[in-house]
C-alpha cells in the first residue's frame, strides 16, 4: 500500500523535521537547505498553515493556505516542483513573489523585510548572483522608498529657490531702505532751503 504523503515525500520529512528542531529549540544551520526553506515559508505564512494540512496529510488545503496573500495556485505547484528537485534559484524567486504578495495585503514594517531578507540569504547568497538580487531589488524595493528618493531632489531645488529668492528679497528690502533715507534727506534739505529764502 503506498503511503500518503503531504505535497511529496521530501517534502513532508522537511517539515516535519522542522518542526522537530523548532520544539526541542534545537539551531537551523545554513548547511540545512530544505530547513531553511520551510523556515521562509513559515515566516510568511504562519505556523498553523503547515500544522493543519500536516496532521491531516492535506496537500489541497495546504495550496489553499499558501493562496492566500493571491499566489496562484499553478505557481504553487510550480514552487513544490522546485522544492522536490531542489532549485534554489527559483525557489528564492517564488518565496520573494510570495513575500510580495503577503506585502501587497498586509501593512508589514522594515524590520519584517529585513528579517525575510536574511532567511532568504540562509537559502542562498543572493548578493552574489545579479539576476536574483536584481529581481529582489525589483520586486520587493519599497514604492515610498522610490518615491522618497525621487521626490527629494525636488525638494532640494525648491529649498535652493526660496533662498535665492529670499537674498533677492533683502537686497530689495535694503535697497527700498536706502532710498527712504535719501528722500527722508532730500526733504530736510529743501525744508531748510525754504526757511532760509522765507528769512531771506
Amino acid at each position: 500500500m503506498n503511503r500518503k504523503f503531504l505535497v511529496s515525500e521530501v517534502f513532508e520529512q522537511a517539515l516535519t523535521k522542522y518542526f522537530d528542531k523548532e520544539k526541542k529549540g534545537d539551531f537551523i544551520s545554513n548547511s540545512d537547505g530544505y530547513l531553511n526553506i520551510i523556515r521562509c515559508l513559515i515566516f510568511i505564512y504562519g505556523d498553523l498553515d503547515f500544522i493543519n494540512p500536516k496532521l491531516t496529510k492535506d496537500t489541497k488545503a495546504l495550496i489553499e493556505n499558501l493562496s492566500k496573500f493571491g499566489y496562484s495556485k499553478s505557481n504553487i505547484y510550480n514552487f513544490f516542483d522546485y522544492f522536490n528537485s531542489y532549485d534554489l534559484f527559483n525557489i528564492s524567486k517564488s518565496l520573494i513573489d510570495m513575500y510580495k504578495n503577503k506585502k501587497d495585503v498586509l501593512v508589514l514594517d522594515n524590520s519584517d523585510s529585513e528579517n525575510f531578507l536574511r532567511l532568504l540569504k540562509n537559502i542562498v547568497n543572493i548578493e552574489s548572483n545579479m539576476e536574483l538580487y536584481d529581481y529582489y531589488e525589483n520586486i520587493l524595493k519599497d514604492k515610498n522608498e522610490i518615491e522618497i528618493l525621487e521626490i527629494e531632489p525636488l525638494l532640494e531645488e525648491k529649498e535652493e529657490v526660496n533662498k535665492g529668492f529670499s537674498f533677492q528679497l533683502d537686497d530689495v528690502n535694503g535697497f527700498v531702505s536706502i532710498i527712504s533715507i535719501l528722500i527722508f534727506i532730500a526733504i530736510v534739505c529743501f525744508g531748510i532751503i525754504v526757511i532760509n529764502v522765507l528769512v531771506g
